[in-house]
């Protein structure tokens, strides 16, 4: 009869070397995941101002109307001493004052979004207070064509990682990489 006892399993020298080489894996593995997280972060927030701006202009069309775009931080009113990070609203604008006006026969709030104070900014020196989109796809913004860019930055970050949203001629909005300057 055969008592030979077979264990399965690790001895602690092999134990010992499985966890050493997923210490150093891990290792290799973490600034690229930091820089994954990162990137994504700036791109996430971007892409929500950019769905506005692209919704904005889909709707200005689609009403055969001035639909605008301001800042806001309660999502029903305009607030032109606000910055774009603290929120906007999209809107009819009737009058194409670039204000809200609520009531019979007034604007109608279309999407709010926005509010990434904690982390990121997002400024324009064009887009001040409101932007607008007019019936045929055109930008317009404080009395003329508005072509300008957002650049959505996050402050602890640098320029590279940056985004920049310009607003063509013809009212188009498109993002690209990195921005000339982050506030």
């Amino acid at each position: 009869m055969n008592t030979k006892i077979k264990y399965k399993g690790f001895t602690l020298i092999e134990l010992m070397i499985s966890v050493a080489l997923v210490a150093i894996l891990a290792m290799l593995a973490g600034p690229g995941v930091r820089e994954l997280i990162m990137n994504n972060r700036v791109a996430a927030v971007s892409e929500e101002l950019m769905g506005a701006l692209n919704f904005s202009r889909a709707e200005s069309i689609k009403r055969n109307g001035q639909v605008s775009i301001c800042k806001s931080d309660d999502g029903a009113t305009c607030d032109a001493t606000l910055n774009w990070d603290d929120g906007w609203i999209v809107f009819t604008d009737i009058d194409g004052d670039g204000i809200v006006d609520v009531g019979v026969d007034g604007d109608v709030i279309l999407q709010t979004g926005g509010d990434f104070t904690a982390d990121y900014t997002i400024r324009s020196i064009v887009h001040g207070d409101w932007v607008a989109f007019r019936s045929d796809g055109s930008s317009i913004g404080n009395g003329g064509l508005a072509t300008g860019i957002f650049r959505v930055c996050n402050p602890e970050e640098d320029i590279v990682r940056a985004k920049s949203i310009e607003i063509t001629v013809t009212g188009r909005p498109r993002m690209y990489k990195g921005a000339v300057a982050c506030p």
